[in-house]
């Protein structure tokens, strides 16, 4: 099953996947045109407020708004993969038809409180919107900045795996606390 039909190309979901899961947005009115639209395509979306927030309390509302509160300490951003990691979580969370939508509003705030985390928030959820899209469904990120100047560093995590049959067999997963040092 496609996420899309050939008649869907011109539909502002696909735009916003066609080049990435995760979009920014800082005008307040094309943002708010935009989450009605998706509305009314049967998007569900949930809003997180990210100034202020801890690493740990954004990834412990991530995953709580999948249905499986964790409790804030420790290694949140594995847990959150974790949370993500199954497929039928993923697909008895995001409805269909339609899709799910994170908004995540002033991104940028968080984002300088917390650079290292909000690269790899964003890796796990994009990298889990994309098995979403390989089930058949549409998940979409979007990152509100306040800022309109406000640039991101390059989202770049030097990934090493050892892409061998066994470690493809156990579904390999990547330690973000390893990747984060922390």
């Amino acid at each position: 099953m496609s996420a899309f039909i050939v008649e869907d190309t011109g539909s502002l979901d696909w735009r916003l996947l066609r080049e990435s899961s995760v979009s920014v947005y800082s005008d307040h009115e094309m943002l708010k045109r935009h989450l009605g639209e998706l509305a009314g395509s049967g998007y569900t979306y949930v809003e997180f407020g990210c100034a202020g927030r801890s690493s740990a309390e954004l990834a412990a509302e991530l995953s709580s708004a999948l249905g499986t509160p964790i409790t804030v300490g420790g290694a949140q951003l594995d847990v959150l993969d974790d949370v993500l990691h199954d497929p039928a979580r993923l697909s008895s969370n995001i409805p269909t038809p339609g899709g799910l939508v994170f908004l995540l509003r002033d991104f940028d705030k968080f984002t300088m409180a917390n650079q290292k985390s909000s690269t790899a928030i964003l890796n796990i959820l994009a990298g889990h919107s994309r098995v979403a899209l390989m089930l058949g469904l549409r998940w979409i990120i979007i990152v509100h900045v306040s800022d309109p100047d406000f640039g991101f560093e390059p989202m770049q995590i030097e990934l090493k795996l050892n892409l061998d049959e066994a470690s493809m067999r156990a579904n390999s997963r990547i330690d973000w606390s390893t990747v984060l040092g922390d």
